[in-house]
């Protein structure tokens, strides 16, 4: 390996140890904290982090952060907003209610997005859920 190759490596491995620990350390409790294009937490999802256990079921909430200018916030209440979660076979979810079911032992991300567009574009924020049992 070239000398400048193994630098150039190791560079890339600490901006990316960086960022990640930026990312960790501005959690202030939630999960997942998202920022939009005014570089702001958008919502707040209670509980940020659940445990259940297989068969439980748990309906998570969300709001709009307070003191956050309208022109930040997407067009439509937080009521309105919609659920998904990335592991459906380990936790399901209603995507008007935000309830979960805890199907099978592992752990999720459960998200909070615009409805209408791409769930993946449109993340506003999500919470872990982990599922104990058999």
């Amino acid at each position: 390996m070239r000398a400048g190759t193994r630098t150039e490596k190791i560079g890339s491995q600490r901006a990316l140890l960086v960022l990640l620990s930026a990312v960790v350390g501005c959690s202030g409790g939630d999960a997942v904290p998202f920022t939009d294009r005014c570089n702001v937490k958008l919502v707040t999802i209670t509980p940020p982090l659940a445990t259940l256990h297989v068969g439980d079921n748990l309906t998570l909430s969300v709001a709009y952060t307070s003191g956050v200018s309208s022109e930040c916030l997407p067009a439509v209440p937080a009521t309105s907003l919609q659920w998904s979660s990335d592991d459906s076979p380990t936790v399901s979810v209603d995507p008007l209610t935000g309830t979960v079911t805890a199907r099978r032992a592992g752990s999720t991300l459960v998200w909070v997005h615009v409805p209408g567009g791409n769930a993946g574009v449109s993340k506003l924020g999500g919470a872990q859920v982990t599922v104990t049992g058999p």
